[in-house]
């Protein structure tokens, strides 16, 4: 592979694993602004609400250390693109929710893929960029992160 095409391919990796950081922290954002409308719609307990929130966050937490780790072994970029399609489904599946209990499901699930997904995103840049590159790199996941959040905000505002 020349050297132009090494970088060509840098260059389209940072916004695929950007867009995944993106879903991740934009869910997160739109489903604490619409815990009310969804408690209403599913006629869902405090508590079952509550865990929505608390599944995700204790699911991601507690495998995100571990899935880091999956992915030094069996290949970030795999271990990414898994994670992608797993949040995807689990996202159609909160879409789909009949009941709180399938709500909950589907958010550990989201959560376990989360888990996979985030680490990959820091490895991925950690090896693939360098020197300035690797700044502006990291400059771009802040700036997303930031974004992502006040967009899951006004999202979910709008959503409602």
């Amino acid at each position: 592979m020349s050297a132009h095409a090494i970088t060509t391919h840098r260059r389209a990796a940072l916004p695929v694993v950007l867009a995944g950081t993106l879903m991740v922290v934009l869910d997160f954002f739109i489903v604490n602004v619409a815990m009310p409308a969804m408690q209403t719609d599913l006629h869902a307990s405090t508590g079952a609400i509550e865990w929505v929130v608390a599944g995700y966050g204790l699911t991601f937490a507690t495998l995100l250390i571990t899935a880091g780790r999956v992915g030094d072994r069996h290949g970030r970029r795999r271990m990414f693109s898994l994670g992608l399609a797993l949040f995807t489904l689990a996202s159609a599946a909160c879409g789909l929710a009949w009941s709180p209990t399938s709500l909950v499901a589907a958010r550990l699930a989201q959560g376990v893929a989360a888990a996979l997904l985030s680490p990959q995103v820091l490895s991925i840049i950690g090896v693939a960029y360098t020197g300035p590159d690797r700044v502006r790199a990291l400059s771009v996941y802040g700036i997303v992160l930031g974004l992502a959040a006040v967009g899951g905000q006004l999202l979910g505002g709008v959503l409602v």
